[in-house]
């Protein structure tokens, strides 16, 4: 994840999804630094929402070399923000974020 939001933070490198506010109730991403997802999680706040879902461009974030990452560009209000996951993982990324107002 990067973009200069307070989420953004180094060493926070995975995105799980943590357990809803109430019981039963929908799970919201989260970063965390743990590859398991069991420890320090972040949520992300509802104002992130997707733009455009692309291929990596050489100028963007590079976590990894692989070539099944992708790109979601999203907006949290006028702020740009970039999600690079692989792109099997983007579905689950998509469906957990809220849709946008337009």
């Amino acid at each position: 994840m990067a973009g200069e939001v307070p989420y953004s933070v180094e060493g926070y490198d995975y995105l799980t999804l943590a357990p809803g506010p109430v019981p039963g109730g929908r799970g919201r991403l989260a970063t965390t630094p743990d590859a398991y997802g069991k420890v320090v999680l972040r949520p992300l706040p509802d104002t992130l929402v997707p733009v455009r879902l692309r291929g990596k461009h050489v100028t963007d974030p590079h976590y990894g070399s692989r070539s099944s990452e992708v790109v979601l560009e999203c907006r949290d209000g006028e702020t740009a923000v970039l999600i690079v996951a692989e792109r099997h993982a983007m579905r689950w990324i998509l469906g957990a974020l809220p849709l946008p107002a337009d």
